[in-house]
This record gives structure tokens, C-alpha cells and sequence, in this order.
């Protein structure tokens, strides 16, 4: 699973998130360090706003009024989103299942449940499909909730797992 996740590029999935936001240097910078500690730094402890602003040396409330600025989520749900954007992009890429991407991203069956149905519109978690679907739909629901057009959100998903 370690090389399934250290191959999916996570640079792909960090631009497809950045390309998404508003002009924002350091929510730039953190969002790209939150992937890039996913795929590429299991060995340095849990995921939180804290360990990736500290390693950016950029405050906490920083990152927190950046996000205000640029209406998006505060960020520990950023994090939240970009963990389900690498699972599902990974799954999608590797073509495996969701849930065995974010287990080994520390994230287990039932953490994985309540951040889809947190995060997911209920219309969303009701459709079936593969893990290329799941990823679309987590995309969509991103963009959804950083009032990104949904075109500019299909137009990226249609060439991220094409």
C-alpha cells in the first residue's frame, strides 16, 4: 500500500486543489504540505493544522484568517477535504478501494464514514459507483463548499481520471 500511495502524484492532486482557491500564498503552501505529508511523510505523526503550519512556520491563526479572507473552509476541515481528495484520487488512480487508501493514510472505516457524511451532501453519498465516481463526487462536494463553479470542478475531474 505504501507504494500505491507514493505513486499516485501527489504534486496532480496538490494543483488540483490550489488551482481550485483563491490566490492565496499560504493557503497554498498549506494545502500542498498537507498532501504532501500524506503521500509522502507517513513516518512524521498525525495530520493536523498545528505540524503543517509549524512546518510552513506560518501561525496557526494565520492560515485561520487566510481562509476567512478567501471564504473557504477554516483549516482543520481543509484537512479533512484534502485527506478524502487523496484517498479517493489515489483509490481512483490505483484503482482501489477507498477505504484500504485511507486506512493506510491512518484514517480507519469508521473515521472515513463520518468524514464522508460530515463533509458529503446526502445526495452525494447515496449514489453508487467506483472509485473514479467517489472521487468526482468529493471534488464536486469540495468545490461546492469553497463556491467554486462546479464546470471548473467537472473540467478537472474529467482530466485527472481520464
Amino acid at each position: 500500500m505504501r507504494d500505491l500511495v507514493r505513486n499516485a502524484p501527489g504534486e496532480v492532486i496538490g494543483s488540483t486543489i490550489v488551482s481550485l482557491m483563491p490566490p492565496d500564498p499560504n493557503v497554498a503552501r498549506f494545502c500542498r504540505q498537507a498532501v504532501a505529508h500524506l503521500c509522502y511523510s507517513k513516518d512524521q505523526g498525525a495530520l493536523t493544522v498545528y505540524s503543517v503550519s509549524h512546518d510552513l512556520h506560518v501561525g496557526v491563526r494565520t492560515l485561520e484568517r487566510a481562509c476567512g479572507d478567501a471564504s473557504l473552509p477554516p483549516p482543520k476541515e481543509m484537512l479533512d477535504w484534502i485527506t478524502l481528495l487523496v484517498a479517493a484520487y489515489t483509490a481512483a488512480a490505483t484503482q482501489t478501494r477507498t477505504c484500504r487508501v485511507a486506512a493506510y493514510l491512518g484514517v480507519d472505516s469508521q473515521k472515513l464514514w463520518r468524514l464522508r457524511h460530515r463533509l458529503l451532501a446526502p445526495a452525494f453519498l447515496r449514489e453508487p459507483g467506483t472509485s473514479v465516481r467517489e472521487f468526482e463526487r468529493v471534488l464536486l462536494g469540495f468545490a461546492d463548499r469553497c463556491g467554486i463553479a462546479r464546470e471548473r470542478a467537472n473540467e478537472l475531474a474529467a482530466h485527472l481520471v481520464a
